[in-house]
């Protein structure tokens, strides 16, 4: 199942016609508004731009039939009589379901006995994936499919930051001793600190709730004259400014030296911040979701 729900457009041939042009007016001229087919159906004509190759497009909008949505060889009649009368090259499926496979096989032997020159298929997958694949595309699927974008919007956030967090399970964070889940129970959680006073190195950072404090403390022989102890409580790290005034002390501490940290404890440190960050994030603005994509790309972050 696709991230987008097409039955975002309502239930009319009026409605997937607007989108429809809207879609392809990034790579095509619209020449002739719709008309309605002998199927019932909405015929428009376009052309491309590069090519002036004048293209029959047949819109249907399936998505909220009941059965199978499929476009089937009988919602498609009379497609060479059609595309001659409008003088069109060829025939273009703009569909929002799938295909089924007579009609597809009945298209290619169009083609193939040159009763039309060529056909091309916009079915529900290929929109979906050119609407997440372009900037102008986003805005497209973020204007006429606001709840699909929702939920797409979180995928990306969380699958993004997966790919910094251990696949364990990265929305969560456990307290190390007794694997209780701190995120949904914050109030009761500590990120604790213990640096070495003498070199200012953070050399243990220790995940707790607050019950297993003690036996942290205990653990990691807190108590020695040399070494200092701090914490930050997990509720507040889930207020937005708190939670970057944390991640700008934590940068400034290791641009000025004033405190270090290991390998070891600055990974550490890392993970718990990003895994917070799911939680402290605002909604991103589709210029800011680019660049972001752009930025990590630039860094090989991801693919």
């Amino acid at each position: 199942m696709g991230i987008i729900d097409f039955k975002e457009i309502k239930n009319d041939l009026e409605s997937w016609e607007l989108f429809a042009q809207e879609f392809l007016s990034e790579k095509f001229e619209l020449i002739d508004p719709p008309s309605i087919g002998p199927d019932g159906g909405k015929d428009l004509i376009v052309k491309d731009k590069v090519s002036d190759f004048l293209w029959l497009v047949s819109c249907k909008h399936f998505a909220h039939r009941n059965s199978s949505n499929s476009v089937n060889r009988s919602d498609e009649t009379d497609i060479t009589d059609r595309v001659k009368a409008k003088k069109c090259n060829g025939f273009l499926s703009f569909y929002s379901a799938s295909i089924s496979s007579p009609l597809l096989t009945k298209l290619n032997e169009l083609v193939d006995s040159k009763s039309i020159d060529e056909f091309d298929l916009f079915n529900s997958a290929r929109i979906e994936r050119e609407l997440i694949n372009s900037s102008a595309g986003r805005i497209l699927f973020q204007r006429h499919f606001p709840k699909s974008w929702e939920k797409y919007c979180i995928l990306i956030r969380n699958t993004t930051l997966s790919n910094f967090i251990p696949k364990k399970d990265p929305q969560f964070l456990y307290c190390e001793n007794c694997s209780k889940e701190l995120v949904e129970h914050s109030e009761d959680a500590k990120i604790i600190f213990i640096q070495n006073k003498t070199s200012n190195v953070v050399e243990e950072i220790a995940i707790s709730c607050n019950e297993c404090e003690e036996e942290h403390l205990k653990f990691l022989n807190y108590g020695q004259a040399d070494y200092n102890y701090y914490f930050y409580e997990v509720n507040d790290l889930k207020m937005p400014t708190y939670y970057h005034l944390q991640m700008n002390n934590f940068m400034k501490d290791i641009w000025s030296g004033n405190r270090k940290y290991t390998n070891h404890t600055f990974d550490k440190f890392n993970f718990v911040m990003l895994a917070m960050g799911q939680l402290v994030y605002r909604k991103t603005t589709e210029d800011e979701l680019q660049r972001t994509f752009d930025l990590l790309k630039e860094f090989n972050k991801i693919e």
